[in-house]
């Protein structure tokens, strides 16, 4: 493996050596900060989910009811989601191959990232969805 070198094509200092290692655990660190999100997504998920079903007017229509019953399907959905995120999935790499430990942390951090997103959207269009009933309703 080469040896790093700065924009100048000089061997980085000791303070731009610290910046690099410290790029390197951070990279390092995403896959558990996104798994901290999804876990404070599903709490959140949670609650709020509570409060519209606990809190559901007598009076909603029809159609906005059927808005309800989406915005809640969707919650679901992004709970699920969410917990794809935390759910170890194997993936195989060469233990012995820092280049292929690297593509594999590559791999599990952009999975764990797109279901997050997923998740995310699936949260906020429910949340859309239940505010637009009980605001129509």
């Amino acid at each position: 493996m080469a040896k790093p070198t700065n924009t100048k094509g000089m061997p980085p200092s000791e303070a731009e050596e610290s910046w690099i290692k410290h790029a390197q655990t951070e990279i390092q660190k995403e896959p558990a900060r996104l798994e901290e999100v999804a876990k404070f997504l599903v709490g959140v998920v949670s609650i709020s989910l509570t409060i519209f079903i606990s809190k559901r007017p007598e009076g909603l229509a029809d159609w906005t009811g059927a808005w309800f019953v989406t915005a809640t399907v969707l919650w679901m959905l992004s709970v699920l989601l969410s917990f794809f995120v935390l759910y170890p999935l194997r993936y195989r790499f060469n233990e012995d191959s820092p280049d292929s430990i690297r593509k594999a942390y590559q791999k599990i951090t952009n999975h764990k990232r797109m279901v997050l997103v997923l998740s995310l959207l699936s949260f906020f269009v429910a949340l859309g969805l239940a505010a637009y009933a009980f605001l129509a309703g």
